[in-house]
């Protein structure tokens, strides 16, 4: 990430295990969530402070500051006075209780100087054919920055070339969001109780997998299909930029890493792939590709890509 980033953010890994990108610290052995908070990742504390202009306290609004583990003071963000924080703390411990102290951590950091964190906790592997097995995970997001909400993802990688894609649910990739007001809290309690119900869900998405594995798609179809994914109509102008994106996932498609060029799920993995290692980034502020990239794939419009191009794919 960028030297900004090394500074103010602590991104861990367990299982010695570490990630495509190179970033982080590895970690031999298993990974508990209060293990992650107690290695540094997330703030120790976060203030809630006035805010000042010119010698005036802004009315209705308050400034979020950041304790780090080091013991630096990190500005956050300005959010409104009904703005309710959720401590790094409170969601380990949230977490701790979720998993009834059995969580295994695979990943977690924050982002953006400790402004976005996250926790990715492994669940149960499956098949979607033969020597081709997907890793499910628990992906949880917590923003301290006023941009969104206390998150919860379904995400999975695929072992063969370690691409990571979010899986939808309910017609999307999230599994409930909990928006930051003053009962913070009390809205994530009460978001974890549909947890149970989403399982149904994930079984269908898993069996639309499955069968995207043995539906045969021609070249022609999956090139129809990447046009309709990147916004290219026939008879209208189209950016390079679109064409070049175009050209790429065709060329996945028949020779990506473990792509036969054959079924629809060819056509998903030359999408992840593409998103994960091979599209390019804007790079603004200071800020490294890697860093850039590795936000857009976890939460960004990479995500937002691999998303759309399951539900396109889907049968």
């Amino acid at each position: 990430m960028s030297h900004e980033i090394e500074i103010n953010d602590t991104v861990i890994y367990g299982s010695n295990t570490p990630a495509w990108h190179g970033l982080g610290t590895v970690f031999a052995g298993l990974l508990s969530p209060l293990r992650v908070f107690a290695e540094g990742v997330g703030h120790r504390d976060i203030l809630e402070v006035p805010v000042h202009l010119n010698g005036l306290v802004l009315p209705n609004q308050k400034g979020l500051v950041g304790i780090t583990s080091k013991g630096v003071q990190v500005p956050l963000s300005v959010v409104g006075e009904g703005y309710g924080v959720l401590k790094s703390e409170s969601m380990y411990r949230i977490l701790e209780g979720v998993y009834a102290g059995q969580a295994v951590v695979d990943a977690a950091g924050t982002l953006r100087n400790g402004a976005r964190e996250w926790c990715l906790v492994k669940r149960s592997a499956w098949s979607v054919k033969k020597d081709d097995v997907v890793l499910t995970y628990d992906l949880w997001l917590n923003r301290h920055d006023g941009s969104g909400c206390f998150e919860l993802h379904r995400t999975n990688i695929r072992v063969v070339c370690a691409n990571t894609w979010k899986m939808a649910v309910s017609g999307g990739n999230r599994v409930f969001g909990v928006r930051h007001t003053k009962n913070v809290e009390q809205g994530v309690q009460s978001a974890l109780q549909v947890l149970g119900y989403v399982e149904a869900q994930e079984q269908t998405q898993r069996a639309a997998a499955q069968r995207m594995a043995t539906a045969f798609m021609s070249r022609a179809e999956a090139a129809t299909a990447f046009n309709v994914l990147l916004g290219i109509r026939e008879g209208v102008e189209s950016s390079t930029r679109a064409e070049n994106q175009s050209a790429e996932l065709n060329r996945l498609f028949l020779t990506g890493a473990g792509n036969q060029g054959l079924t629809r799920w060819d056509a998903f993995n030359a999408v992840t792939e593409y998103v994960d290692h091979g599209r390019s980034t804007r790079v603004a502020d200071g800020r490294s590709g890697a860093e850039v990239r590795f936000e857009s794939v976890l939460m960004g419009s990479g995500d937002a890509m691999k998303a759309k191009a399951f539900d396109l794919l889907s049968v």
